[in-house]
C-alpha cells in the first residue's frame, strides 16, 4: 500500500503545527509568535492509507529570505509531496492569498484549509469557502483548529484527495489577491 505524503505550507503562526498535532495526535511545540517550526517535523496517521505529514517552516513566498523559508522551498522542489495542504490564517487571508497562487503554481494537488473560522465569525467576517474553492479550482475547507472544530470535513477532503490526486489547473496565476479577496467576502 502506497503511503501518502502530505506536506503541511502556509505563512508563519497561522496553525500549521496545531494541524500537525490534531492528525498526528503529537505534542509538538506550537506558540503564537513566528518562527516556532523552523525545520521540518514529521508524523504519521492512517486513513485507509498511511499519510505521512511534513510540517514545514512557515514561509511568506516561494522566493525565500530566510534559512526556514528555504527549507520549506526546496522540500517542495525536491521531494514533490503527494499533496499539499496550504493553511491560511482566516483572519488576514490576504497575506496567505499570495502564497496560495504561488503554490498552485507547481503542479502538486492541494487543499487550502483556512484556519482560525472561530476567529473569522468572532470579528463578523464571512468568507465564501465554496467561490474561493471555484476561483482556484482545488477545495477549500474551514477549521479551527484550535477547538478542532471543521476536522472530519478536512479528514473526508483529504480521503478523496489522496484517491484521486488531481492536480489544479495551471491559469490561477491570472487573479489578482485584491479580486480573490473582494469575492469571497460576504
Amino acid at each position: 500500500m502506497k503511503k501518502i505524503h502530505v506536506a503541511l505550507v502556509g505563512n508563519q503562526n497561522c496553525g500549521k503545527s496545531s494541524l500537525f498535532n490534531i492528525l498526528t495526535r503529537s505534542n509538538q511545540k506550537i506558540g503564537n509568535f513566528p518562527g516556532v517550526t523552523i525545520e521540518k517535523k514529521e508524523g504519521s496517521f492512517y486513513l485507509e492509507k498511511r499519510i505521512k505529514v511534513i510540517d514545514l517552516p512557515g514561509t511568506y513566498s516561494m522566493f525565500p529570505y530566510s534559512e526556514e523559508e528555504k527549507i520549506t522551498r526546496d522540500y517542495l522542489f525536491q521531494n514533490k509531496p503527494d499533496i499539499i495542504v496550504n493553511i491560511l490564517d482566516g483572519t488576514i487571508l490576504q497575506r496567505g492569498l499570495y502564497l496560495t497562487l504561488q503554490l498552485l503554481s507547481l503542479n502538486i494537488p492541494m487543499i487550502v484549509v483556512i484556519n482560525m473560522m472561530d476567529e473569522v465569525e468572532e470579528i463578523g467576517m464571512k468568507i465564501d469557502i465554496s467561490s474561493l474553492s471555484s476561483m482556484l479550482h482545488v477545495p477549500v475547507c474551514g477549521i479551527s483548529a484550535k477547538k478542532e472544530e471543521g476536522i472530519e470535513a478536512f479528514f473526508i477532503q483529504l480521503k478523496e484527495s489522496s484517491v484521486s490526486l488531481i492536480k489544479p489547473q495551471s491559469v490561477f496565476m491570472s487573479y489578482d489577491i485584491e479580486n480573490i479577496y473582494h469575492k469571497i467576502h460576504t
